[in-house]
């Protein structure tokens, strides 16, 4: 398809200072077609970059607590080019950033663990489209962890962040486990969610988007419960059920076609499912999975048109192995079968994937073949996704 090529190139390292330090830095560069991904049956294109630096350090011990330190910092550059043909209406360049830092101090407690800590950090952008902000948060957390017996395992958390533009909140969680028997072992777990809006979700604008810089930040109470089963060594069993409410839910929406998307705190949205898997594990680290996702999205009803929610698949069961073949050969095949729901309708699509693989010294060689039944499915509203496509490709590894 016009307008869908791509080309990805990366680096990365790590780099160990004694026994306590580790320096990691990693680099990307991605250029890709976008073809009416973003509406207006426009041909637009993107050039990104990104670097992460990161530090860990083990400051050492004081008083029975072990003190570590974690900075970061990551730059991402963007130019993206909403309509190739009349790029002088539509060339946005920016770069974001951001720089945090964490001071952490954990002990070992008679059954359990504390840990403690502190992190601030700083996002910016410097956009010819979005403008120039930023955006300060400061944080605290603590997590606690506790062995009733050698068979119950409880966690705990709270986590504080006070945000420069969109004041405090919290976050705690609680989780645990109960090993009934050797082969059964149940869990559940509950947790608040925070989520401040992007820039882009405040300030960003095209021929077809305006975005609105009030939109506040969403907010969510997830829980879940299951149970894993282990048949010996070879077979684990897992079932899950899972509940989410979410408030403030921000969306894009306009009253018609002729209109352009703006960003709202829209409505509020309940998901409940079910997730059942059964995986068989082989000699060499192979295995063998099915996986079967059911999923239901309720929201209040909205007069606007709607781009994102209740765009969901009620449906969807995978088949995905590895497989070691003569010669040294890997066979990794998957069989997905989802149904996708929207405001326009509901589809039925099968993908099937193949990729054979094989290992030489410190290369890494691959044949994939993707979509091999040639599905038309659109993962996003409106934006039709590749057809059958093969690859083949080779990773060297040094060290």
């Amino acid at each position: 398809m016009y307008d869908r090529d791509f080309v990805t190139t990366a680096a990365r390292s790590q780099t160990s200072l004694g026994d306590s330090t580790r320096v990691s830095a990693s680099w990307q560069r991605k250029e890709f077609g976008a073809n009416n991904f973003y509406g207006g049956n426009a041909p637009s294109r993107e050039w990104t970059n990104q670097t992460l630096l990161t530090l860990n350090h083990r400051i050492g011990a004081l008083a029975g607590w072990s003190i570590a330190g974690v900075g970061s910092y990551r730059t991402h550059g963007d130019r993206f080019v909403f309509n190739q043909t009349r790029p002088e209406l539509s060339d946005n360049r920016h770069r974001t950033h951001a720089a945090m830092g964490t001071l952490s101090a954990s002990r070992r407690m008679p059954g359990g663990s504390l840990t403690i800590g502190t992190e601030a950090g700083q996002d910016w952008i410097r956009s010819t489209n979005l403008g120039n902000h930023t955006m300060t948060r400061v944080s605290a957390f603590g997590e606690w962890r506790r062995w009733i017996g050698s068979a119950v395992q409880v966690d705990a958390g709270l986590r504080v962040d006070r945000y420069s533009e969109f004041g405090a909140a919290w976050s705690p969680s609680l989780g645990a486990g109960w090993w009934l028997r050797p082969s059964l072992r149940l869990r559940a777990s509950a947790a608040r969610a925070f989520r401040v809006p992007t820039f882009t979700e405040r300030y960003y604008q095209d021929p077809a988007h305006l975005a609105r810089s009030d939109v506040s930040a969403e907010t969510a109470w997830a829980g879940e419960a299951g149970a894993d089963v282990f048949l010996g060594t070879a077979w684990m069993l897992t079932s899950t059920l899972f509940a989410r409410t979410e408030d403030g839910v921000i969306d894009w929406l306009r009253q018609s076609s002729t209109e352009r998307w703006r960003t709202y705190n829209v409505r509020d949205v309940q998901t409940v499912g079910v997730e059942l898997s059964a995986v068989r594990m082989l000699t060499g680290g192979m295995f063998m999975q099915l996986q079967y996702t059911r999923l239901d999205q309720r929201a209040a009803a909205v007069t606007q048109l709607s781009k994102y929610l209740l765009d969901y698949a009620p449906h969807a069961l995978s088949l995905a192995a590895a497989i070691r073949l003569p010669g040294e050969v890997r066979l990794a095949p998957r069989l997905e079968l989802k149904q996708r729901r929207r405001s326009a309708g509901t589809s039925d699509y099968t993908l099937v994937d193949v990729k054979l693989s094989r290992r030489v010294g410190r290369v890494d060689m691959f044949v994939e073949g993707t979509n091999l039944s040639n599905a038309s499915y659109q993962e996003v509203a409106n934006v039709a996704m590749p057809g059958r496509a093969a690859s083949a490709g080779v990773t060297l590894s040094v060290r």
